[in-house]
């Protein structure tokens, strides 16, 4: 019964500790997710139409031209 009640409490904690882990796990990817994708489409296009006006300035008055 004493055995029992050791390797209950200490399966109990093992279980404990490895949810608490993928749940840690599962929250850092998330927040990585977060990251990466919180620019909008439309905030991402309107730059990369203001960076495309650039590059066609200095390749302009570097005497290029398309």
């Amino acid at each position: 019964m004493v055995i029992d009640d050791k390797w209950h409490i200490y399966l109990l904690n093992s279980i404990a500790d490895e949810i608490e882990r993928v749940a840690q796990t599962l929250a850092n990817r998330i927040k990585q997710l977060t990251d990466r994708y919180t620019d909008t489409l439309p905030e991402l296009d309107s730059e990369v139409k203001i960076l495309t006006t650039k590059v066609e300035e200095h390749l302009k008055s570097m005497g290029l031209s398309w």
